[in-house]
């Protein structure tokens, strides 16, 4: 429904993403998108098609990281992310990303160790291959090593200026899930960086979905879950 809302579950019809019209020209194909996350199942048989294994590392892991980020089911929240994102679509089987020809790399950094370095490292990895990183991970449970890290700051202003040969990397950062505790976005770092999009959530019926946080940051609203239902449930981003 969040990719052509017809009415299901008693949505409202074309409250939506919107991009069925542009799959006509553009299903991003040459496009890398980083997935900041708990890791990405890349042996997924919707997902493994459009994996990059030379972008994709795990800073979460103590060790040094590793090329193919983390495989498996455990890595359930990055997966459905980078499925949303990049999904390969129309191959008859699964479903479909908003840009389901794009590539998708693992940056494995939300997990136990989760540190700003680690965060810092994954914002900046291969910044010049990489086009878009996607960040669906709030800073409340991580504390003030990350909302209060100079160093992660240092490195989001060095790939928003520096990445892409010059042209900035595109960070996407979700706006948070506290909503219902009345947290604003708006002060919270990294989701309030100036160079940043910041996305809040809306529901099936276009409505503003109750976790979503608020802010003046907030660039733009998405669809994310059912209205009748609980993030844990439906939630997609």
């Amino acid at each position: 429904w969040h990719l052509l809302n017809t009415g299901q579950g008693g949505g409202q019809p074309g409250a939506d993403a919107r991009v069925i019209q542009a799959w006509d020209t553009v299903r991003g194909r040459n496009v890398i998108i980083g997935i900041v996350d708990d890791g990405v199942d890349w042996g997924h048989p919707d997902l493994q098609p459009n994996f990059s294994f030379p972008n994709s590392a795990d800073f979460a892991a103590v060790d040094t990281p590793t090329p193919f980020g983390a495989p498996g089911p455990g890595a359930s929240h990055g997966s459905s992310v980078g499925g949303v994102a990049g999904g390969r679509g129309f191959n008859g089987f699964g479903t479909t990303g908003v840009a389901p020809s794009a590539q998708i790399a693992s940056m494995r950094a939300v997990a136990v160790p989760i540190t700003a370095i680690s965060q810092a490292n994954a914002v900046v990895y291969n910044n010049q291959a990489v086009h878009v990183f996607n960040h669906s991970w709030g800073t409340a449970p991580f504390g003030a090593s990350i909302t209060n890290s100079p160093l992660l700051n240092q490195a989001l202003n060095n790939s928003l200026i520096t990445g892409r040969g010059g042209r900035g990397t595109i960070h996407v950062f979700a706006g948070g899930n506290s909503g219902e505790e009345n947290i604003n976005s708006n002060f919270q770092f990294p989701n309030n960086h100036p160079g940043v999009i910041t996305v809040a959530s809306v529901t099936n019926a276009g409505d503003h979905s109750s976790y979503s946080q608020v802010g003046s940051n907030i660039f733009i609203s998405a669809p994310s879950n059912f209205g009748s239902f609980d993030r844990g449930a439906l939630g997609i981003v």
